[in-house]
């Protein structure tokens, strides 16, 4: 018999989207979103940042400006900062 579990996995898995999965197994989306940051952690999201703000990042620390000062001046946070640069370090 497969689990709740094994179907959502199984379905992002073969592409399909979150509110399709959570209609599928009778769960609120936000409990299947929070499955698949558990149990798919590196999966492809659906949407890509639409703000100008990792720009703005990738711009000021090329020319040597701290990632605390960044975050100062973007009026974000430092998690973000390294968040942006994290990912184009692995990309």
């Amino acid at each position: 018999m497969t689990t709740v579990l094994e179907t959502i996995l199984r379905m992002a898995d073969a592409g399909e989207s979150v509110d399709i999965i959570a209609t599928a197994v009778g769960l609120k989306p936000g409990r299947v979103y929070m499955l698949l940051r558990e149990h798919r952690p590196e999966r492809r999201r659906k949407r890509r940042r639409t703000s100008d703000i990792p720009r703005q990042v990738l711009i000021l620390h090329s020319t040597g400006i701290k990632p605390r000062r960044i975050a100062f001046l973007l009026g974000v946070t430092r998690a973000y900062i390294y968040r942006v640069l994290g990912e184009v370090e692995s990309s």
